[in-house]
């Protein structure tokens, strides 16, 4: 008896928010929202399952499981549809996961605080996005190489300063080796930059 009192509040309370949505028209997705909404609820109560796909039972609307594309994404900086392995996207050339303005699965706009996608399910919280500023390279391996080989520019080999890692080599010996001591503080302090004139500061090895 009580789930079913339970299940009556919690339809009443959908269709009260259904109303209010439609009455004021305060988001323009209001369709998919309401799906989203009554996944939820039917999570909550058991009620939903992937496998049979069962339809809501207080509406016509089908419930369906997030469908998470392979191979395919959107930039969530301009919502161009671009290779998931793509370094940049064609259409504004910066790294596909740059700003969160777009949903990544599908292309819909979204607000930088969502945490789902209102059309698509899938989950806006742990989406790792780039810094157009900050160096690929990893700010470890940097670390550790002008720790024990910042004598031979190891370092800066690695984060593609070809010239001055040959400079290095040839006379950090005149400077009494602290030319790589200096790289080392840089890089302890996050200020030591790549070819491309990108901070290095990320400690994670991809």
């Amino acid at each position: 008896m009580d789930q079913e009192i339970l299940k009556s509040m919690a339809v009443k309370q959908t269709k009260e928010l259904e109303q209010i949505l439609a009455e004021n028209n305060k988001n323009i997705y209001k369709d998919e929202t309401f799906d989203v909404i009554r996944y939820l609820l039917d999570k909550r109560r058991g009620e939903y399952s992937p496998e049979d796909n069962k339809d809501h039972p207080d509406s016509n609307i089908k419930v369906d499981k997030p469908e998470i594309k392979g191979n395919i994404m959107f930039c969530t900086n301009c919502g161009n549809e671009v290779q998931e392995s793509a370094i940049a996207c064609p259409k504004c050339g910066l790294s596909p996961r740059t700003e969160k303005k777009y949903c990544y699965n599908c292309g819909i706009e979204v607000n930088e605080k969502q945490v789902m996608c209102v059309k698509c399910g899938v989950s806006l919280k742990n989406v790792k996005y780039s810094d157009p500023n900050t160096s690929e390279k990893s700010r470890l391996i940097t670390f550790l190489l002008c720790f024990f080989l910042g004598t031979f520019g190891a370092h800066r080999f690695y984060v593609g300063k070809i010239t001055s890692g040959i400079m290095q080599i040839l006379f950090g010996w005149a400077t009494l080796f602290i030319w790589p001591l200096v790289d080392l503080i840089m890089i302890l302090a996050g200020n030591f930059k790549d070819i491309e004139n990108k901070v290095v500061k990320n400690w994670e090895i991809d």
